[in-house]
């Protein structure tokens, strides 16, 4: 049995490595020692491969999550064994922690499969990964500024709140009341 981590959530994404978009940063992969040796570096070396299960802990994805990943074509082809079972290298397990850091960064499913589908055709497509990174970059700045506008308001709301709290006179106040109190800044 081959000792494995079990990376989930933003741990998989903090190990990524894979040398393509990872909005979490790149990291040395604690992934296990292949006990075939060094990382293959041309296709037809012996690579470990990991069976749908084992890829499920390492990445802490449920199976019906990496043939979802698979049939959304988010991942490059799964080899099968003789059996027609899945069996996932090293490579896959990166792809897999790619698609997750890009998920946790919100990026859409349908944009990942034209990133994925970019990606797969190489440095042609460059220019295009670029602009669309660039567009994510802007869509979260946005998303920020709206959540500090959101939290801001929240803060208001609640402090508001501990004010109403601390006058027992306001215990029945309407919603209408309130509102208005709210609103122009009473209190």
């Amino acid at each position: 049995q081959i000792p494995r981590s079990k990376l989930t959530g933003h741990q998989a994404c903090n190990a990524a490595s894979c040398g393509v978009f990872d909005p979490c940063g790149s990291r040395q992969m604690d992934m296990p020692a292949c006990p075939l040796g060094s990382l293959p570096t041309e296709i037809n070396e012996v690579s470990c491969m990991y069976s749908a299960k084992e890829a499920a802990e390492i990445t802490g994805l449920s199976t019906a999550a990496l043939r979802y990943y698979e049939r959304e074509k988010l991942l490059p082809q799964i080899r099968r064994s003789s059996q027609k079972y899945r069996q996932y290298t090293e490579e896959d397990i990166e792809w897999i922690k790619m698609i997750q850091c890009m998920r946790m960064a919100n990026i859409p499913i349908q944009s990942i499969k034209q990133y994925v589908s970019l990606l797969i055709q190489g440095g042609t497509t460059l220019e295009q990964r670029y602009r669309m990174v660039q567009a994510h970059m802007e869509n979260i700045k946005k998303q920020i500024a709206d959540l500090q506008n959101a939290f801001a308001l929240t803060q208001s709301k609640l402090s508001f709140y501990e004010k109403l709290l601390k006058d027992p006179m306001h215990q029945n106040i309407t919603y209408i009341d309130e509102w208005n109190l709210f609103q122009h800044g009473g209190l």
